[in-house]
């Protein structure tokens, strides 16, 4: 399997993790929010909330396939 993650480069936005994860931003917030998806808080106050690519490849690797729902398709 091909990286998708970036190896040069350290850390991703929000965006741009839901760009590799083809969902969309509020989905990565919320992955970060549950605590399934790592992240580090840089700059004062709120700050701004960067997804380590070691990480994100961590929780690509994790995800098992999805189990097939029955049915015909």
């Amino acid at each position: 399997m091909r990286n998708v993650v970036e190896a040069y480069k350290p850390l991703y936005t929000a965006k741009q993790t839901a760009q590799i994860l083809l969902v969309n931003v509020a989905t990565v917030y919320e992955m970060m929010n549950k605590g399934q998806l790592p992240y580090l808080i840089l700059g004062k106050g709120n700050g701004s909330r960067k997804v380590r690519g070691s990480d994100l490849e961590k929780f690509i690797e994790s995800q098992k396939p999805a189990e097939p729902q029955g049915g015909t398709e």
